[in-house]
């Protein structure tokens, strides 16, 4: 610009006019170009800035959808492990030992004739491990029971933390050659425990009762409850954890029982209130579950099998838990801790030390009387 202004000063007004206006129309093109050259690179930067946006939008979902697909591949199928399918709809019929059963959907039931009223259940919980300690402890207990010709055994949850673990005990169980009444507490993962009971097909005494949730007798009927309703004590992120929904089913499920004693089988307690109470830890407080205790109202069911909660074991009580039942003494009502089998040695509430614990539950007519073992 200032190049052609002083050419311009040498020159006649015309040629100097015509020189101004070509200087202008240059000086306009070289501003229109400046200009969409920075409206295109203001253009590019936020086009730029949106796909950057884009992309990190893009990612996020795709980080969410991975996390969606995480959580539903951590919980896919694990309700069917922990509370069932819905089983067979034609009857399969199988024999343990001398009797004959038959299993329609989770119904488990016996269909050899029984000649009296009185049905014996050995009582387990918390083995935790399979080590040479717990493996004598369960070689008395079957002794035990064998003796006293018990017609099945529930183990209430914490059988181990591993296949191996779960396997080598149910296994040594069956031996007994009576139902074998199984279900997982708190500590199993629930992929662990289904390895283990798929590996013990060849024992048809051992009954999952995660699949089985109602073993009927003429004498008496026995709802299971797999699991803990607090998944906060879970061992596991894939363990089961019941809910109030699992309470209203399993009310379903024990309606349709022809058995006459009602009876339920469950890891943890029910909340209870007394000193005696089968919930009572060491500091004093009541741990147990406020939602069973009113489904056992509720469904009034007189009998139940407990376990977990190891220094509040070896003992039976009433609903509440203010009133121990007598040992070898029917009663209308029998709520039993039968501790651990563990071989641990452990503090119990009265002070005294158990290294091994299991009960014997015998329920004739609308009664039942409770023993226990301890080592």
């Amino acid at each position: 610009m200032t190049k052609i202004s002083i050419q311009a000063r040498n020159q006649t007004p015309s040629i100097r006019a015509l020189l101004v206006l070509a200087a202008l129309i240059s000086l306009g093109a070289a501003c229109t170009k400046k200009k969409k050259t920075e409206g295109s690179e203001k253009t590019s930067t936020v086009a730029s800035q949106q796909n950057s946006a884009s992309t990190a939008s893009n990612t996020k979902a795709m980080q969410d959808s991975a996390r969606k697909a995480a959580t539903t591949t951590k919980s896919d199928g694990l309700r069917e492990i922990c509370f069932g399918k819905s089983g067979p709809t034609e009857a399969l019929e199988l024999s343990i030992g001398s009797l004959k059963y038959q299993r329609i959907g989770q119904t488990l039931r016996r269909v050899s004739e029984d000649i009296d009223d009185e049905f014996r259940l050995g009582h387990l919980s918390d083995i935790k491990d399979y080590n040479e300690s717990n493996k004598a402890n369960i070689d008395q207990f079957s002794k035990w029971f064998t003796e006293n010709e018990v017609d099945a055994v529930v183990v209430t949850g914490d059988i181990g933390e591993s296949t191996a673990s779960i396997k080598s005990s149910l296994k040594q169980l069956a031996q007994m050659n009576v139902p074998i009444l199984v279900f997982p507490g708190n500590r199993e993962c629930a992929d662990d425990y289904q390895r283990a009971l798929s590996q013990l097909s060849a024992y048809p005494q051992v009954v999952d009762m995660t699949q089985v949730r109602l073993f009927d007798t003429d004498d008496m009927a026995l709802v299971s409850l797999p699991g803990y309703y607090n998944h906060d004590y879970a061992h596991c992120d894939r363990g089961c954890t019941y809910t109030k929904d699992d309470l209203i089913a399993l009310s379903t499920t024990l309606n349709s029982a022809k058995g006459k004693a009602k009876v339920i089988a469950a890891h943890g307690p029910p909340k209870m209130s007394g000193t005696h109470a089968l919930d009572r830890v060491t500091d004093g407080g009541n741990v147990g579950d406020p939602a069973l205790a009113s489904w056992i109202s509720n469904n009034r069911v007189p009998f139940g099998l407990f376990g977990n909660i190891q220094e509040a074991g070896g003992r039976a009580t009433d609903l509440p838990g203010n009133t121990l039942r007598v040992e070898g003494t029917y009663a209308d009502s029998v709520y039993v801790n039968a501790g651990p089998v563990d071989a641990m040695k452990w503090k119990m509430l009265d002070g005294s030390y158990a290294v091994g614990m299991a009960a014997l539950l015998t329920i004739k007519g609308e009664q039942a009387k409770v023993s226990f073992k301890k080592l």
